[in-house]
C-alpha cells in the first residue's frame, strides 16, 4: 500500500491545457447503490470526478434517488 501526503497526488495528475472541455477527458458510466449502500453512489461518482474524469453519469435506483441528489 502507498500512501501519498500534501500535494504527491499532483505530480501523477497530467497537465490540462487551457483549451480543453470536460469532454477531452473522457465519460465514465457508473452503476452504484441500494437501499442498503445509498452512499455508495455518491462517494464513487464524487471520487471519479475528483481522479480527473471529465462527465460522470450515474445509474442509481430511483428508490436512492432523493438521498443522492438532494
Amino acid at each position: 500500500m502507498i500512501a501519498l501526503k500534501g500535494d504527491e497526488y499532483n505530480n501523477l495528475l497530467p497537465i490540462r491545457d487551457d483549451n480543453t472541455h470536460k469532454g477531452t477527458f473522457g465519460t465514465l458510466a457508473i452503476v452504484a447503490g441500494s437501499l442498503s449502500y445509498q452512499g455508495a453512489a455518491y462517494f464513487a461518482t464524487k471520487a471519479a470526478l475528483h481522479s480527473g474524469v471529465g462527465i460522470a453519469v450515474s445509474f442509481i435506483p430511483d428508490s436512492i434517488f432523493n438521498a443522492c441528489c438532494s
